[in-house]
């Protein structure tokens, strides 16, 4: 036990010596150099991703502005081929830096508005007249180019319980439409006596369902459906509920407005995390259909954020706005231009004649920022 602990001591007193020989052999300034790479590398790692670790734009996508209702946001379509006059860019910014960054302005450029762009939309509105019991459907055309000639295939269904029966099928052909007419391609009395007599008197669960198809596009409108009283003989419908005020926006804006510019930049202020990838909102908000170009463009410390790839910051979009104001009401039954021509006892109308007639059916961006909420 006695020779181990001696053994042991033997062994430390060398270690000491060798360790002491090399400290002796150690300049002062090595020394000190040992100790400074010790104490700055942490700093200099934190300086060298500071500065050269990249902050940048990986994905660019656009869509439709959705609306927001109490917070929630309601689900829009959005057709790839073209957009709504207000739009929504989603800028994805990368930050790789250790530390925080702050995005102080976003804008685009090269900025490119083009009015010769021009389409056709047909839609139909129609409904039932609850005194002459007439149903009206009425062809309109929401696009600013004439379209072509129109064909739709409607059909009427008798049903009780689990039983139906077609009762009556019409193909509609009209002409095209200019932009903003307005023309009536069917009309028919219900409680006519080819309709009417396939109703059970003594039975009070029936219901009426009309079908209509384009049989141009295979589009289909949503089932039509009038329940039928027995004792008076009438058909009726259910009413929707009004439309919600949108929530005020809180994504920064930019109106595209005559006379177009080649730059549009707004000040902004918001946090990119360090090592995090954040979506950078602004919507653009446009005056008339037409094909607008541009380039996004990001900046941080008056430093223009780069993308991983100069594609992205690039698009090119079809902008539409309709002839008329369809926003409170977007389906077919009971439609805004139905009622106008009902209000109005009209068969055809045009665009002018809106214009005069009833001026807050015209679509303008007013509308949009009614719709929207924008002061």
């Amino acid at each position: 036990m006695g020779e181990n602990r001696k053994t042991l001591s033997r062994g430390l007193k060398n270690r000491k010596k060798r360790v002491s020989k090399l400290f002796n052999h150690l300049k002062y300034e090595e020394i000190v150099t040992a100790i400074l790479i010790l104490l700055l590398t942490p700093i200099i790692t934190e300086l060298y991703n500071s500065f050269f670790n990249k902050v940048e734009i990986i994905n660019l996508s656009v869509r439709n502005v959705p609306k927001i209702i109490n917070g929630q946001e309601l689900n829009i379509e959005n057709p790839k081929a073209y957009y709504s006059n207000y739009i929504e860019n989603d800028v994805s910014v990368k930050n790789n830096k250790s530390n925080n960054i702050i995005i102080d302005e976003v804008g685009i450029k090269n900025v490119r508005v083009d009015e010769n762009y021009q389409y056709e939309d047909v839609k139909i509105h129609y409904g039932l007249n609850k005194n002459s019991q007439m149903f009206d459907i009425y062809a309109f055309n929401n696009g600013n180019k004439a379209s072509h000639n129109i064909k739709y295939l409607v059909k009427m269904i008798w049903r009780s319980d689990k039983k139906s029966k077609i009762i009556y099928k019409k193909i509609i052909n009209s002409n095209k439409l200019y932009r903003g007419e307005i023309t009536k391609i069917l009309t028919e009395n219900l409680i006519s006596s080819k309709l009417i007599k396939y109703f059970n008197l003594t039975n009070n669960n029936q219901l009426l369902e009309i079908h209509i198809k384009n049989l141009k596009n295979l589009s289909q409108e949503d089932p039509i459906i009038f329940s039928f009283d027995n004792k008076t003989k009438r058909f009726g419908e259910n009413m929707g509920g009004g439309s919600l005020l949108n929530d005020k926006p809180e994504n920064i804006i930019i109106p595209l407005y005559k006379p177009y510019k080649k730059e549009y930049v707004r000040p902004t202020s918001q946090n990119i995390k360090k090592n995090s990838t954040t979506v950078v909102k602004f919507n653009l908000l446009a005056q008339k259909t037409s094909r607008i170009a541009y380039d996004i463009e990001l900046k941080s410390n008056n430093k223009v954020i780069k993308p991983s790839n100069k594609k992205i910051l690039h698009k090119t979009l079809k902008v539409r706005m309709p002839v008329y104001n369809l926003s409170d009401n977007d389906r077919g039954l009971d439609g805004k231009i139905y009622l106008y021509c009902q209000k109005n006892h009209l068969k055809n109308s045009t665009y002018e004649e809106v214009k005069l007639k009833e001026r807050n059916l015209i679509y303008s961006v007013e509308t949009t920022k009614k719709e929207f909420n924008i002061n």
